[in-house]
């Protein structure tokens, strides 16, 4: 039972954390197509996106096992959405008004492109290439006030290769909260070695980063403050 075990309030904490999540997944995106797809797929519905339109909402029970050999039938909503070739844009399920499940994202050539989990505490948000390889894993905690608190990111490249590893704290800030690159992070070339690694606080480059060519050999040392760059060595 994913999202059933997630206790939200109502659906406008639902959206807040959602808002959360967005800007930090599109920065994300080396080659982000739009960011409205996302923005509809996590945004819930109004009455009139089922008006006069093939979209549709249906309510059915779903069986699901509670413990060994026990079983519960729990009531759903399914809500589907298409593309005006009418094939399925994105399906998204509902226990009540609490999110629940994974939900699933397609292209108008069928080809899975998001999909979100929520379960407990944690949530997961996957974006895939066209060749069905995942472009992007974030991993969040979720504190006990609904809050996104902390990430993990792993950053691909389109041939499913490592580009980045790291870890966004939330930040408070005049204009909202943030999630930004905290502690170490590494970078890496399509062959798998290293490009550079060290140390963020709250999105700033601090302290001593190194960085490499193709082959694993040191290029250069810098040194930062608060992500301005304060000291340069060559080798």
């Amino acid at each position: 039972m994913f999202w059933s075990l997630f206790s939200f309030p109502d659906m406008k904490r639902f959206i807040s954390i959602v808002l959360t999540i967005l800007p930090i997944f599109i920065w994300a995106q080396p080659n982000y197509e739009t960011s409205s797809d996302l923005v509809t797929f996590l945004h819930p519905f109004k009455k009139g996106d089922f008006q006069n339109t093939p979209n549709k909402q249906e309510l059915f029970d779903s069986l699901q096992n509670v413990s060994s050999g026990i079983t519960i039938e729990i009531p759903l909503r399914k809500e589907t959405y298409y593309w005006p070739n009418g094939k399925t844009k994105f399906i998204r399920y509902y226990q009540g008004n609490k999110p629940f499940g994974i939900w699933h994202f397609y292209s108008e050539t069928k080809q899975e492109k998001y999909s979100l989990t929520i379960n407990n505490n944690k949530a997961v948000l996957f974006a895939y290439s066209t060749n069905g390889n995942i472009k992007s894993e974030q991993k969040f905690k979720i504190d006990d006030a609904h809050i996104f608190t902390q990430c993990k990111e792993k950053r691909l490249f389109p041939t499913g290769a490592i580009h980045a590893l790291g870890t966004r704290n939330l930040v408070l800030l005049a204009n909202g909260n943030k999630l930004l690159e905290n502690g170490k992070w590494v970078y890496y070339y399509t062959n798998g070695m290293i490009q550079s690694k060290g140390k963020y606080k709250t999105g700033k480059k601090i302290g001593k980063w190194i960085y490499y060519d193709e082959t694993g050999d040191k290029e250069s040392q810098c040194f930062y403050e608060s992500g301005e760059l304060i000291s340069q060595k060559k080798f």
